[in-house]
């Protein structure tokens, strides 16, 4: 079997035809979308005559869509397909790079940018959501199989693209539709198969090396990669490695993310009007008798506390001015207290650093007997590492009125802090408001994966004698295990606690000592420290800590006065998580019979499937017990499950041939699925394919799909930790008349902008909100535990999946191609199982339903004084969600004649148009829930930033001989949050539309190629919006696709030997 040659660039992948073979090629694809998206079948045969021979010769290519063999493209599932090599050419290297700039991938997809966000996989990894459903229901596999989850903490639940080769990636299959039925469960949305290379003949040599062009640098990636292959009469076996690496890039790098998180509003006119920097202050103190906040002022007072002044005072509206420097007392805006603006703050990541490995073995040998039987293996370990930098922490811990180090204790030299209002309270607590530099700045996140494949297959030769013809069968077995580890360095509440609230002055030395009294002496007994409970006190004294030193209040971030204050207080969190995986499947497929009046063979698919899951995540005391102050607890997961499948396929071709219906073909298949938590459940899949003429195709998709909680919804032990959120039952700030010190400030019900709804609600609930907060002067924002886990109870998740489309290749023309396919795809899943988060539920009980008629009202808890104490947002089945919409594929090719040699010309447009993404929670109200209650609870967000109602990408290339060039358009269209009014003044909600172009030459003589391009030709910044308005870090929306490396030059070369 003779494989293609000639130097012909692949410039929308255009294949060879001859009659009988359709001439819309599932290999398209100039750059990463130029794909043909139309019904894949599983085999597509490229015929292509020898112009010596004149003899037809096939090359078999597998494509995910259907299990049947067939020896021509006859497809009906919608597909796109992904080429790497063309992909690689307009510099999207990475897997993740690939489909996270598919049109087809919607919604928030994580990626380099999620830094100092607790993932479901951990820090690092990256995941394809396709249709915007969620990463969780889409299934990723490597050639065909199953790829396992991978990630670190809690309950890992999505395979990791960052753990498949870049180099070694031939193509990119994307199943844009329902496909339990075939691929089993978890393929709700679709699926997504990274199809590796097993071509290799002989030594190859690849590398790659882009660098951003900003000032800031940052951001520059290296690959090298070398594979070696053979292959003879008897079989073939090859072997690839490749390392990558990738340099952060700061916040300080960009222009656009340099100076500080932004104030951004919507002005006069429409457009964004910068009011500066948000405030994010530390350096203070805060005690809600008197003052509120004061704020280090090294060397002058304003407010006789030494050190610390008032930021309000003004003399005849003009700031006061203590120490006479001709300027305020205190500069908010100054990085000294607004830390957003500090230089430690820009030094944050805005893209992670990451280096990975792969090695990738592959081989097949024929042993010989009559049946064709060979047995076959794959090899791959993969491995990530990244060190993140997410950035300054706070922490806000109180220091007690009897600390000998707090100004306000006058028993060890302090002062009366309320002497300018003319009362003496005694001794004052404080909040001391501050970041430790090295406090949760940083995680290291390792996480390698290791994957072995091995089997048998060969034909039925034994069935021709009861008349079944082309029989084969195929026995495989797949080990997967992924572990991971992470460490993040941080202070420990417990100790440092103990320090701040038992420091004594010891009489006898005048010494500050710390520590629990054992004796009831007055004094710490820290040689006694065994006796005290708490296993990681039991062998470290106690160290005092002065949280008022002049160390502490440091621009960007201070240090502990001594290096015994922070020996004792920083600990470290590990974590370590392995999920191992173990598929075995079977499967025999073949013709059954033949049709007598067209001759078309009925083909038949029977198979079964096992798998064995378990995950194992085992956190440290630290991390389980949550010691790092204002870090949450992960108790991990502990759990198994295992499926059982069977499942059979078939297609029958009743008609070819005839006027009017040059072919109608049906589709039809089914699966059982028993999952060891769940139960058993059927899944099935129909489809047809009506062809009235050659060049017109229609085509239609029902099924449906199946996806039981995973490891992480299942197995999560539970997470709790502590968080700010505003309680809509106390009195807001706003809606408060000071009475002055000393005493609680009164109800104004006339600044107070809460609906009556949540008033009501509130009084329901048991509390008073006109003067819950107002005794104590207590303020609405409060410290909440936060718990979530998996849950008992859960139902598994069933989806439809309905795709109806056409397909049309121009026949009248022949000097040039012109073929159009557009699907409209519409998908319901219901049960959707999600995790809730707590600003959610208490928005939805409160504010968004009347009469407490939210389901996630007995999820709050209040403590005796009716403030809010706890919230649980462990998973629950939520909901319905939808996704409809339209693809859009036009690829047009031409050909040239310049100088008597072709140059070769095409267009390739994929668009995708979202119609519907629904969130429906109606499920959640009262059974007696008004039609006013029901439609508040449905959620559509199209149009929002995350889900744009268009994403276009646009492949134009040229080639001429051995050149190639390339121009490639992604388009994201304009999006804004559905819950903000676009009013003057209003927090930026709303994206613009944004295009980024990308363009590369390739130079391909004979064994070499070299390409070199820019991306982002024209250096377009993304959009910036306020973090209020949308999902975003440093005013950049993320996980939407936009752009943040800039403008950026490659360069790509390799050898064959």
């Amino acid at each position: 079997m003779r494989k293609i040659q000639g130097k012909k660039p692949n410039l929308a992948g255009r294949g060879l035809f001859c009659a009988g073979v359709s001439a819309l090629a599932l290999q398209a694809g100039a750059f990463a979308q130029e794909v043909v998206e139309e019904e894949a079948t599983e085999e597509v045969t490229v015929i292509s005559e020898d112009a010596e021979t004149e003899e037809l010769t096939q090359d078999r290519v597998v494509i995910v869509g259907s299990r049947i063999q067939r020896s021509e493209f006859n497809s009906i599932s919608p597909v796109q397909i992904l080429q790497a090599d063309t992909s690689r050419a307009v510099g999207l290297v990475s897997a993740a790079d690939i489909l996270q700039t598919s049109t087809a991938d919607s919604g928030l997809k994580i990626d380099a940018t999620f830094n100092g966000f607790v993932l479901d996989n951990g820090p690092g990894g990256s995941t394809v959501n396709l249709r915007g459903l969620g990463a969780e229901r889409t299934l990723v596999l490597v050639n065909n199989r199953r790829l396992a989850p991978a990630g670190v903490e809690g309950a890992p639940s999505a395979a990791d693209l960052n753990l498949i080769p870049s180099i070694l990636l031939d193509r990119i299959e994307v199943l844009l539709d329902g496909a339990s039925s075939i691929y089993g469960a978890d393929a709700v949305a679709g699926v997504a198969n990274a199809v590796l290379r097993t071509d290799i003949e002989g030594f190859e040599f690849g590398a790659e090396y882009s660098v951003p062009t900003a000032d800031g640098g940052g951001g520059n990636q290296t690959t090298f990669s070398g594979a070696w292959g053979l292959s003879n009469d008897s079989g073939y076996m090859g072997f690839g490695a490749e390392y990558t690496t990738r340099n952060r890039i700061r916040f300080s790098d960009r222009e656009f993310t340099e100076e500080c998180q932004k104030d951004l509003v919507i002005g006069e006119n429409g457009g964004i009007d910068d009011q500066g920097c948000e405030l994010s202050l530390r350096n203070r103190v805060f005690n809600p008798t008197g003052y509120g906040s004061i704020y280090y002022t090294p060397g002058f007072t304003n407010t006789g506390i030494p050190n610390f002044s008032e930021s309000q005072l003004e003399v005849f509206g003009v700031p006061f001015d203590a120490n006479g420097d001709g300027v305020s007392d205190v500069d908010l805006e100054s990085p000294f207290y607004n830390i957003n603006a500090s230089a430690r703050e820009a030094q944050a990541d805005l893209v992670s650093p990451q280096d990975r490995y792969s090695v990738f073995a592959y081989g097949e040998y024929d042993l010989g007997w009559d049946n064709n039987t060979s047995i076959f293996f794959e090899a791959l370990y993969s491995k990530r590492e990244s060190t993140i930098n997410g950035g300054p922490s706070v922490i806000f811990p109180t220091v007690p009125g009897t600390n000998p180090y707090n100004p306000c204790n006058e028993d060890t030299g302090g002062v009366n802090c309320l002497a300018p209002f003319g009362v003496n309270l005694g001794p004052l607590d404080w909040y001391t408001i501050v970041t430790i530099q090295g406090d949760r700045e940083s995680v290291s996140a390792d996480v390698a994966q290791t994957r072995f494949v091995g089997g048998l297959k060969g034909d039925l030769n034994a069935l021709q004698n009861v008349g079944l013809d082309n029989w084969t069968y195929e026995l495989s077995a797949q080990y997967s295990e992924s572990s991971g580890q992470s460490k993040r360095e941080g202070i420990l509440n417990d100790r440092l606690l103990l320090s701040l609230n038992t420091s004594v002055v010891d009489p006898s030395t005048g010494n500050i000592v710390c520590g629990i009294d054992t004796d009831g002496d007055g004094l710490p007994n820290n040689e006694q420290i065994g006796v005290f409970s708490d296993e990681d006190l039991l062998t470290v004294p106690c160290v005092p800590v002065n949280l008022f030193a002049p160390t502490i209040f440091q621009e960007g971030g201070g240090t502990f006065a001594t290096q015994a204050e922070t020996d004792y207080v920083f600990g470290t969190r590990n974590f370590n998580t392995q999920i191992d995986q173990t598929v075995v499947q079977g499967i025999v497929q073949g013709d059954v019979f033949e049709l007598p009046w067209n001759g078309s063979k009925v083909p038949l698919v029977l198979g079964f499937e096992y798998r064995d899951e378990s995950i194992f995540s085992d956190p440290d005391t630290v991390a389980e017990d949550g010691l790092l102050i204002a870090f949450f607890a992960d108790k991990g997961a502990t759990g198994r499950r295992d499926l059982m499948e069977a499942f059979a396929e078939t297609e029958i071709t009743p008609i070819r041939g005839v006027v009017g219906a040059e072919e109608l073909t049906f589709n039809l298949s089914t699966r059982w699925t028993e999952e060891s938590n769940f139960g058993a459940l059927w899944t099935y899949s129909a489809k047809a394919k009506y062809r009235p003429v050659d060049w017109l195709a229609l085509n239609a998709t029902a099924g449906t799909s199946y996806r039981a909680p995973g490891l992480r919804e299942q197995f999560l032990a539970g997470a709790t930790g502590f968080n700010s959120f505003t309680d809509p039952c106390v009195v807001p700030l706003v809606a408060r008349i000071d009475q002055g010190p000393g005493n609680d400030p009164i109800y104004d019900a006339t600044t107070d902008e809460r609906s009556q709804q949540t008033l009501d609600n509130c009084a329901l609930d048991g509390v008073n909100p006109l003067t819950l907060g107002l005794t104590g002067n207590i303020g609405p924002t409060q410290s909440l535990e936060i718990s979530s886990g998996g849950a008992e109870g859960l139902r598994a998740e069933e989806s439809d999946s309905y795709t109806v489309g056409f397909t049309v290749e121009q026949p009248w023309f022949d000097n040039f191609d012109l073929r159009l396919n557009l699907t409209y795809y519409d998908t319901e899943i219901t049960d959707s199982v999600a995790e809730p988060g707590a600003a959610f539920i208490i928005r939805d009980c409160y504010e968004d339903n009347p009469n407490l008629g939210s389901a996630f009202c007995n999820r709050l808890q209040r403590d005796s004084g009716g403030f809010l104490s706890s919230v649980d947002a462990s998973f629950l089945n939520i909901g319905r969600e939808t996704a409809t919409g339209f693809d859009l594929n036009v690829l047009f090719e031409k050909e040239f004649i310049l100088n008597e040699r072709p140059l070769d010309f095409s267009i390739d447009l994929r668009a995708n148009k979202t119609e519907e993404r629904i969130l429906d929670l109606s499920n959640t109200l009262a059974p007696d829930a008004s039609p006013e209650e029901i439609e508040a609870s449905i959620d559509d967000n199209l149009g929002e930033p995350e889900f744009p109602e268009w994403r276009v990408n646009t492949s134009v290339a040229a080639g001429y001989g051995d050149w190639t060039a390339r121009w490639f358009t992604r388009f994201i269209s304009e999006g804004q949050d559905d819950s903000l009014n676009s009013e003057p003044g209003q927090e930026v909600d709303f994206t613009d539309d944004y295009f980024v172009h990308n363009a590369s030459i390739s130079y391909s003589p004979g064994t070499w190629s070299v390409t070199v391009g820019v991306e982002n030709v024209f250096d377009e910044a993304p959009p910036l919006v306020h973090d209020d308005g949308t999902f975003s870090v440093r005013n950049v929306p993320i996980g939407v696709g936009y752009d943040v490396f800039g403008r950026t030059a490659f360069v790509q070369v390799s050898k064959e030997f």
